[in-house]
Order: structure tokens, then C-alpha cells, then sequence
């Protein structure tokens, strides 16, 4: 009886949560979804292999999270490429992840002997599953790298915190934190941080002071760390072997000098991460733009000023007084520690991101409640519950308010677009969402309306989808429009004899584009080149290099339309060949490159009146 009494309210809360997200089992893949997924094909057709589980997250980064890609991999096996399956999984890691905060939370009361221990984690749990930062994790495919190192964080500290209460050292459970720890690092790289954070926690409730208790924890814990060891350089050693290198961005005192002393970026990301865990009600969404949150005024001058001497108080009350509120705020900033631009990260121009709070809100929340349940008075205890309610319907409507924007990349984008319309990024994702679904009209218009008819130059990345646009509308001005694009980036592709997609990536940066648009240019040139030219030879030239672009897995959209060119030059055999050759692999979307083939070929056959070889 007592156990349910414990369960019960977990149970309640998962309920309320699986309602609240059931819609996002009817939403797409969208975003970063599609470089990871939908376009990963191997993932789907491949073998196990280590070379699909050990890519990098993004072309030209270090990023290594084979353990995520795993999952991706099992999933696809078990049940083809479903966006619902996908989604179905994010739910059920995010529950996962709730219930383990109620565990945690749990523990924690237990050590530091609170009462009402059910009620305590109930609050934390029900605070942490309501919070609107965890929208971007669940219902955002990608956001699985987040929900898992959170996962395996938490069973991480739990393990921990379980056997400090029990005071008895354990070889097998002391294996399996350093494995759980492993797991993190094979999730993502905060896992880096989790022997921090289980230092962190033993501060937190051991009774002895900061200068003793760190003494006594190396000398206590000593096995626990020599498997910590163990497992980071087995990590390390996987992680050099694929990724060649340690990290992709240099670490120059020019990057220190301007972003973190003159700037002060990581103070304002830190402001940024605390606001948006405590008032998640005004500044949501997946872009963040830096350059709005840092204005030089005099209220963020004081804001920073004063998040500087909050850091130097907590540290202070963590390190003198043994402050449970402090060693939690503490916690909080080490999982964010990583991406508040003390190190040089790739931020897509981002103050905060909200899937990086996905692990911290865990420390942040449970340091609120337990500080909250302290309070003496009555009266002070029922403002403290008021106020958590009244904070808990605003986290609830604004929950449910925003995860419909996340339904697919359309409903995504015209809401980040209506939010900050100005920011020349968010208008191009905006204007590929056009593209997209299909609404070429409306994005012709705009760009018409807004650029072209006042004499303005078209942003190169608009201009693709321009272009792309009016070659759907087959508007033969579209090859003017790529050939534009052509000639204002350099050749890479003759540049590179050896040439890689982590090069490209890099060499196309500076021209504020990505080896997978570049791809897209010369894909759609040969197209138009055929339809409006009547080239087949060149439309062929260009589908061999819009290949070079792309990744293995990612060419076979390029090789379908490759097949209407070989067609029409009267190669049939070739074009049997690699239609037998493809055919044979399955993919998001299959049916809709099928069609392409035949439509290129009629369209071809529409514009240049070659009806009577088509009909034959």
C-alpha cells in the first residue's frame, strides 16, 4: 500500500503529460531532422556498422554521438521510418526522464531527512514535466540527443545518491555508474560534465564541509572514479578514431578576448538560461538571436552586474555554508556550462538553445521546492504553494500553445518568422518552408514584393529557393537565377582533389552556405538546363557534381533525376542499371522520387514540343 501511495502521483503526472504531448504523434520530421534522418538512408538500409553510428552530428563537426544514432538505427529495423515511431520515443524518453526526477528528487529528501518526501518529489517532478523548455526535445525528433544524456545522467545520479544513503561502497553498482556515465558521453558531450555534477552532489548532502567533505570524497570514492577513468579514455579513444580530432573549433585568445571579456557573452547566456527557467512565459522558440539579448544598455549592464554577484553569493554559500539551494544552482550552471560560450560552440547565432536546459531544469526545479519547503511560517509556505500553482497553469497554457507550432517545418518557421522578421536566418528557413509545402506563389510574391521590384539583391541562400521556386513554376528566369548563384561561389569541387564533405562544408561557410545547398544549385541547374536549354549532356555534367556535394546516403534524390537525363540521351541500359540499383533502397518519401523521373521527362517534353519521342 505504501509503495502505490509513492507511485500513485508519478502516475498521475505521466498521465496528464502523455495528454497534454499525444498530439506530436501526428507531427513531421522537420529541421535538423532531415540532414540526420530522413536523408540518412544507411540508417535505414545499412547493416550494423560503426561507420553509421560513429558520423558526425553535422558536416565539419566533432560531434559524436553514436549511442543517439543507435537508437535511430534500432528504431528504423523494427519499424521503417516512421515520423509517429520517432515521436512515439521522444514521449516515452521524456516520461522516462520525469520519473527519474521524481526518483532523484526522492533520494534526495531522503538524505537530507525532509518530510513529506512524496509530496517534495511530486512537486519537482510536476514543475519539471509541465516546464515549456522540454516542447523542442519532445516534440522535435533531433531533440533525442538531449532527452538521452539526460536519461542516462540521471540514472547516473541515482545510482549514486542510492548508494551513499545505503553507506555501504558496491563494486557492481560502482561499474554500472561509470557504464551509465559512459552512456551519457555516447549520448552527447555534456556528458563530460557528470563527474562534476555527482561531486556536486555528495556536497550537497554530506553534512561535512566543502574543504573536508572534498577530502573524504576522492579518498571514499576512489573505485567510483577509477572506473569514471576507465570508461572517459575507452571514449576518448572511440571518439579521436572517428572523429579525427579532439574538437572543431580552435580555442584563440581572440575568441576569449572578444566574446568573453569584451562582450561578456557567457554573463548574458547565463542571465538568459536563469530567466528562461524561472519565467518561460515571454521568449520561446528554437532561435534565441544573440544580438537582441546583448544590447549595450544600462538595464543589461546592471542585469550582468548583478548575475556576477549571484554567482559569487552562491558559490560562497555553497563553499562556507553547505547551501543545498546553492550546490543545486550550482549543478544547473555546470550541465549549461558547455554552451554558454566559455568554450567556442557553433550556437546558429543563439544566446540559449532550450534543449540544453533538458538536463539542468532537473537541479534547478528541485532546488526551488526543497528551498520553498524550508519556509517556517505557514502563511509563507501557502503563498509558496499558491504561487507554484499559479506559475504551473501559466507553464501549462503556454505548453500546450506552443506545441502545435512545432507540427511541421511550415507551422514552425511562420511562427519564428512572425516573432523576428527581420533576422535575414529565420527568413530563409521561413521561405524553404514555403518552398516545401509547396506554396511557391506565395514565396515568389514575397520576394518579388519585398527584394527584386526595389532593386535589392537577392541574400545568395534566398536566391536558391528563388530560383527553385520558378524552375517548379517552370519559369525559364530560374536558370539565370542559378547560374548567378554559380558564379558568385568559387568552383570547390575542381578546387579539392580530395574532396570531403567536412572540406566542403568548411570552404562554403564563408559564403554563408551549406555543401547540401550547393548540392541543391547544381541539382536544380541541371534540371533547368535540360528543360530550358534542351542540354542533356550539361543537365548530366551538373548532376555529377551536385553529387560530390553530398554524402553517400544523401544522393539518391540527385541519382533518381540523374535517370530522366540518362533516359533522354537514350542510354537505357545505364538508366536501368542505377534505377535497379536504387530501387533496391528504401527511403523517407521513396514514392515522391519515383514520380520525379517521369515528370522531368514530360515537363522536358512539354517545353521543347518533343511529344512524339515521348510518346514513344
Amino acid at each position: 500500500m505504501k509503495k502505490i501511495s509513492q507511485i500513485l502521483p508519478l502516475l498521475m503526472i505521466l498521465v496528464v503529460i502523455f495528454f497534454i504531448y499525444k498530439q506530436v504523434l501526428h507531427f513531421d520530421y522537420l529541421w535538423d531532422d532531415d540532414l540526420l534522418i530522413v536523408d540518412n538512408v544507411d540508417l535505414i538500409n545499412s547493416k550494423l556498422n560503426w561507420d553509421i553510428l560513429a558520423r558526425p552530428v553535422l558536416p565539419g563537426s566533432s560531434y559524436f554521438r553514436p549511442l543517439v544514432f543507435l537508437s535511430w538505427f534500432i528504431e528504423f529495423k523494427l519499424f521503417g521510418q516512421s515520423a509517429a515511431i520517432s515521436h512515439l520515443v521522444n514521449l516515452g524518453l521524456f516520461l522516462c526522464n520525469i520519473s527519474l526526477v521524481y526518483w532523484l528528487a526522492y533520494l534526495l529528501g531522503k538524505a537530507k531527512q525532509k518530510k513529506n518526501l512524496v509530496l517534495l518529489a511530486s512537486f519537482c517532478a510536476g514543475l519539471y514535466a509541465i516546464h515549456p523548455i522540454h516542447v523542442e526535445t519532445t516534440a522535435w525528433v533531433s531533440g533525442r540527443f538531449d532527452l538521452m544524456v539526460t536519461l542516462f545522467t540521471l540514472l547516473t545520479c541515482i545510482l549514486f545518491i542510492s548508494q551513499y544513503l545505503k553507506n555501504k561502497l558496491n563494486l557492481f553498482i560502482n561499474f554500472l555508474i561509470g557504464l551509465c556515465y559512459f552512456f551519457t558521453l555516447m549520448s552527447k558531450e555534456l556528458g563530460l560534465v557528470v563527474p562534476i555534477l555527482i561531486f556536486i552532489l555528495y556536497c550537497a548532502v554530506s553534512s561535512d564541509g566543502f574543504r573536508v567533505g572534498f577530502i573524504s570524497f576522492f579518498k571514499k570514492y576512489y573505485t567510483l572514479f577509477g572506473f569514471i577513468g576507465v570508461f572517459f579514455i575507452i571514449y576518448y579513444m572511440l571518439r579521436l578514431s572517428s572523429m579525427q580530432e579532439t574538437y572543431h573549433y580552435p580555442f584563440t585568445w581572440e575568441y576569449y578576448k572578444t566574446i568573453v571579456f569584451e562582450q561578456q557573452i557567457p554573463l548574458y547566456a547565463i542571465k538568459q538560461y536563469f530567466l528562461q527557467a524561472l519565467l518561460p512565459f515571454y521568449t520561446l522558440g528554437p532561435i534565441q538571436p544573440t544580438e537582441l539579448f546583448t544590447v549595450r544598455n544600462l538595464i543589461n549592464i546592471i542585469s550582468i552586474i548583478l548575475i556576477a554577484i549571484f554567482l559569487i553569493y552562491l558559490t560562497i554559500n555553497a563553499v562556507k555554508r553547505n547551501s543545498f539551494f546553492a550546490w543545486m544552482m550550482l549543478s544547473y550552471l555546470v550541465t549549461i556550462s558547455l554552451v554558454i560560450f566559455l568554450i567556442p560552440i557553433s550556437s546558429g547565432n543563439n544566446i540559449i538553445q532550450e534543449r540544453f536546459m533538458t538536463l539542468g531544469l532537473t537541479f534547478f526545479v528541485i532546488g526551488i521546492v526543497f528551498t520553498l519547503s524550508e519556509l517556517g511560517k505557514k502563511s509563507w509556505k501557502i503563498l509558496a504553494i499558491t504561487i507554484l500553482l499559479i506559475w504551473s497553469i501559466g507553464a501549462y497554457v503556454t505548453t500546450k500553445s506552443i506545441i502545435p507550432f512545432w507540427k511541421n517545418e511550415m507551422t514552425l518557421w511562420s511562427w519564428v518568422h512572425r516573432i523576428y522578421p527581420e533576422l535575414a536566418t529565420i527568413r530563409n528557413l521561413y521561405y524553404f518552408s514555403l518552398l516545401k509545402y509547396n506554396h511557391l506563389d506565395e514565396l515568389i510574391s514575397i520576394l518579388d514584393k519585398e527584394v527584386i521590384s526595389k532593386g535589392k539583391a537577392l541574400h545568395v541562400a534566398d536566391q536558391i529557393l528563388y530560383a527553385k521556386a520558378l524552375l517548379i513554376k517552370r519559369n525559364p528566369e530560374s536558370i539565370e537565377y542559378l547560374k548567378g548563384v554559380i558564379s558568385y561561389i568559387p568552383e570547390f569541387h575542381k578546387m579539392y582533389p580530395r574532396i570531403s564533405i567536412d572540406i566542403l562544408s568548411k570552404a562554403a561557410a564563408p559564403y554563408e552556405l551549406t555543401a547540401m545547398q550547393i548540392a541543391t544549385v547544381y541539382d536544380s541547374l541541371s534540371i533547368a538546363t535540360l528543360w530550358f536549354e534542351n542540354n542533356p549532356e550539361l543537365a548530366l555534367q551538373y548532376s555529377y557534381i551536385a553529387e560530390k556535394y553530398l554524402e553517400p546516403s544523401e544522393k539518391y534524390p540527385v541519382f533518381y533525376n540523374r535517370i530522366a537525363f540518362l533516359k533522354i540521351l537514350g542510354r537505357e541500359q545505364e538508366a536501368e542499371n542505377l534505377s535497379k540499383q536504387i530501387s533496391k533502397i528504401a527511403m523517407y518519401r521513396k514514392d515522391d522520387n519515383i514520380q520525379n523521373v517521369g515528370k522531368i521527362i514530360k515537363i522536358w517534353c512539354e517545353i521543347n514540343n518533343m511529344q512524339e519521342k515521348c510518346e514513344n
